[in-house]
């Protein structure tokens, strides 16, 4: 697409993308940096007919929209389960034995290969096992196999350090 094009769709279109996306989002930064991201991948990857692209970017923007609404709800869902994440007026021994705890788990995750601590990290993150493997540019039908070895190295490391 040429610069002037896209400068040209940039400059009509991103107002009312940004107040589109408003109501599916609820905060007017939030819609702001999903409309930049839908703008970004248009410049990065156009539609083959220039002439679409103000669907192909409202289609891409609620696209976006919904998938942080997914990664939000993942989020939640993850302090839900792991409430001990959250400072609910803890003591300073509960603080001090947290952060000791924290200190093991960085300790023990150091000792892992590069790809094995960042296919943890994605995972506890919420990331899905296609997304891992394009992150970490590995076959997306090993994923699970290199995660149960990472998850399985990180707990004999742990358990070591235990004793």
């Amino acid at each position: 697409m040429p610069e002037e094009t896209y400068r040209a769709i940039y400059d009509s279109g991103f107002r009312e993308l940004r107040g589109r996306l408003y109501p599916l989002l609820g905060s007017w930064p939030l819609a702001e940096d999903i409309a930049q991201e839908a703008f970004l991948k248009l410049y990065l990857q156009p539609p083959a007919e220039t002439g679409k692209a103000r669907a192909w970017l409202y289609r891409v923007a609620t696209n976006l929209a919904y998938n942080w609404h997914r990664q939000e709800k993942r989020r939640i869902e993850r302090e839900e389960r792991f409430p001990g994440n959250r400072d609910h007026g803890e003591t300073a021994e509960d603080a001090a034995l947290r952060r000791m705890e924290a200190a093991r788990v960085q300790e023990v995750l150091a000792k892992l290969g590069l790809r094995d601590r960042t296919c943890l990290f994605l995972k506890f993150a919420g990331f899905k096992y296609a997304e891992i493997a394009r992150i970490v540019n590995i076959d997306p039908a090993t994923v699970g196999t290199v995660m149960a070895r990472a998850q399985a190295k990180f707990q004999k490391e742990y358990l070591r350090k235990e004793r």
